[in-house]
């Protein structure tokens, strides 16, 4: 399950505080989509290095696609993506309860 989950991680938009940036990439600190075996979940923050393609700066929160940084977050913007993170985590969580798909996952 372990590409399953990178891809899916991967391809999220999520977001993440920057810990240093050099030379058009940067580490950022991100919590990772995990799978406990029941459901998804977002993982303790680890650090992850990424491309940047805007004015990022160590501190700022950012949002984050594949492995590079889209946008520098305010804190309205990423409050919001927080919200409709743990939103679609319910709701795919849910999905995942369903008998049909416990059988699939198995």
């Amino acid at each position: 399950m372990a590409e399953p989950m990178r891809v899916l991680d991967s391809s999220r938009i999520r977001w993440g505080r920057v810990t240093s940036v050099h030379n058009g990439h940067a580490v950022v600190s991100s919590a990772p989509l995990c799978w406990t075996g029941r459901e998804l979940i977002l993982g303790a923050p680890r650090p992850e290095q990424v491309r940047v393609s805007v004015a990022a700066s160590v501190g700022d929160t950012v949002a984050l696609q594949w492995n590079w940084v889209c946008d520098v977050l305010d804190t309205r913007q990423a409050t919001a993506l927080r919200h409709y993170t743990v939103s679609q985590l319910r709701v795919a969580n849910r999905a995942l309860r369903r008998p049909v798909a416990d059988l699939v996952l198995r």
